[in-house]
Order: C-alpha cells, then structure tokens, then sequence
C-alpha cells in the first residue's frame, strides 16, 4: 500500500528548486553586503586570508631580482663611522660611491640645514651624481606650511600624466595634510625626490605599499615609483576612473593598484632576503663598482636601535628599507599579489553565483531522498 506523503512535505518537495534558490539569493545577497560594507569584525579574518596567501607565496618563492640592492645603515657601519645620523660630508661621500648606479633612492630626508659647508658639499655630490632620488615623508597633521621654494622642489616630483576616464569628480587617493621635505639647497640637487611613508594595516603588520599621495590638490610619487620613473626614464601614467585608480603604468610596467593607489607586497622572505651592502663597506672601496654599477639602489637603515623597523606577515621585525625594496622587486619582476578592480570583480562574481548555484545543486537531488 501506497503511503501518502503529507500536503505540506509534497508541496516542499514540488518547489525546492525554487525555495533553494531563494535560499541561494538571499545568501549572496548577505554575502555580498559583508564584501562591500567590510564591518569591523570581518577585517582580521580578511587581513589572515592576506597572511596565508603571503606565507603559502614565500614557500615558492623565486629570488628577488640582482637589479635591486640596499646599501645599509647597519652596525657594522655604526660601529666604524659612529653613531647616526652621520655628517653630510661622510653622506656627500657615500653618494659619491653610488654614482654608478641606474638610481639610488634615499629613506632618508634632510629636513634641517646643518653647517653650511656641509649641506653644500653633500648637494654637490648629488647634481654631479644624477641619480638621486631624495626621500621625504607626509605627516598625518600640517604643524607648518612649507615655504614656496619647498614647494617648488617638491612640484618637479609630482605626477603629470593623469589621464581620466570619464566624468572623475574626486581624486581617490589618500589625501595627506602635512608634510616633511628635505631643505631647498639639497632638494633641488636632486634628479627628484618621493615620499618613503609605510603605513600598516589596523593590526599593524605592513602588506601592502601605498604607491601615490594627494598633497595639496597634487600627486606625489612614493620613493618606488620616484626610484623607478629613474630606472626607466619615463614619466609615470595614471589613469583614474569615477571608482577610483584604474591604473599606474611606470616604463613598460602596469601595475595592479587597487583603487586608491595601494599595491599589495608579495614578499620574497624574511628581513636580509635581498643582497645587501654595508654602506661602510662602500665608502671604504670593499664593494666594487661592479656591485653597484646600473642597479636600483635603496640606502637606509637594518640597524636595530635606529629602529626603522617593521611588522610584516614574514617577519616580526623588518627593515623599512628592505620593505621599498621588495616593492621595486615585485614591480621589476611583475610579481603580483593581485587585489585589484580586476580581483573585486571576480570576487563580486563568485560571492553571487556560488551560493545559487549550490543552493539550485541541493534543491536538485533526488526526489526520493528528500521524501525520506
């Protein structure tokens, strides 16, 4: 004998597809308002899914490029040449020493005059170098306004290319209120100069480089950018849409900024990954001009008590440094950790189809296991 199956549970099973499906909707649609709206509660869950992503990349990890070197303010070089900052001759000299190379870029500023003599040999050495990018850095807060020959040094270094898509209402980068530049009569030495700021995620650890900054209706150039528009001969290309950035093209590089100018850092390893020179070592000659010769040469400091140091996914205590650096690599080897408008589309697509597709797959099995 034939058992009749209840009026509620056939009509279930005559529209699961349909309540499924429902079902599927409604989950990404909840899905989909997390992604966007990215609520407090969510953001360390995504800031791990970074980490395992950069841990899983270091396991695989190639080489960074010979191209790029750091020149180091290390203990070695503390404990031969004293106690830091050292003077602008003993840095006039050492820039001496990096001429040969495509670039050197500097986290370092100059922010003070010191003797007279002193600045004036170190710009001396940077005009007759050509290849120095100077760092400077943006404060959170205007304690001061620069003076109109600062802001003159500092507009050579802007980036001109801006090329909009449609109607752009706002420039989407981060907007920077105060500012620390290098002093006039060594700023305008320079083949330019960028701004060296790091800025962390909530929890403090570095992933990600911000690679552009609005100051004062203009846009700066991190010391990267700075450091490769030398390496490559060519003027930076922006390109902004109604979102925000859509692209960043330096030489032959496009970048994948993600829509205010950051880029992720796909790390290469722990602190002390890439070749590195004490800056003693090359002022005394034990690094040869073939060390140096046509690379992008980042100089700052690895000594601890200097403390420019930071927390990254690889590495508790990183070099600042070391941190442009592996940016510069990423960049040189087109070796991305992508989070671009590209990857917020897919992301978009999956958040909505996957929960349909498999709330439709579950209302879809079998009648008779549903019956049971």
């Amino acid at each position: 004998m034939k058992v009749k199956t209840p009026k509620p549970i056939e009509w279930f099973i005559t529209h699961k597809f349909f309540i499924f499906f429902i079902w599927g909707c409604a989950a990404a649609a909840a899905s989909l308002l997390l992604y966007w709206a990215k609520p407090h509660f969510m953001e360390g869950v995504d800031l791990k899914a970074i980490d395992a992503k950069f841990k899983f990349k270091i396991k695989t990890a190639i080489k960074p490029t010979d191209e790029v070197i750091i020149v180091a303010i290390d203990e070695k070089s503390i404990n031969e040449l004293g106690r830091w900052p050292w003077t602008r001759t003993t840095i006039a000299r050492l820039i001496e020493k990096l001429s040969p190379a495509k670039v050197a870029a500097l986290d370092i500023v100059f922010s003070e005059p010191e003797e007279k003599s002193r600045d004036e040999a170190l710009a001396s050495s940077i005009k007759k170098a050509g290849n120095v990018v100077l760092g400077f850095f943006f404060r959170e807060d205007a304690t001061q306004e620069p003076s109109p020959e600062t802001l003159d040094d500092l507009k050579r270094s802007k980036i001109n290319l801006i090329k909009s898509l449609g109607h752009v209402t706002s420039i989407p980068v981060p907007e920077i209120a105060g500012l620390e530049a290098n002093i006039h009569q060594i700023a305008e030495k320079s083949y330019s100069s960028a701004a060296f700021n790091i800025f962390p995620d909530s929890d403090g650890i570095v992933r990600s480089s911000q690679l552009l900054f609005l100051y004062q209706g203009e846009i700066y150039p991190s010391l990267v950018v700075g450091a490769l528009k030398k390496y490559f001969g060519a003027e930076p290309i922006l390109e902004i849409a109604n979102y925000g950035v859509h692209s960043l093209i330096v030489g032959d590089r496009d970048i994948p900024v993600d829509e205010t100018g950051s880029l992720l850092i796909n790390y290469y390893g722990k602190g002390g990954t890439f070749k590195r020179y004490s800056a003693s070592d090359v002022l005394s000659g034990r690094v040869g001009i073939n060390e140096i010769k046509d690379k992008v040469v980042f100089v700052g400091a690895t000594e601890t008590g200097i403390y420019d140091m930071r927390a990254t996914p690889v590495d508790a205590i990183f070099p600042g440094v070391e941190i442009h650096a592996t940016v510069a690599a990423d960049i040189l080897q087109n070796r991305y950790l992508i989070k671009d408008n590209r990857v917020v589309a897919f992301d978009t697509a999956v958040i909505i189809l996957l929960p349909i597709f498999l709330m439709a797959a579950i209302g879809s099995v079998n009648r008779t296991f549903i019956s049971l």
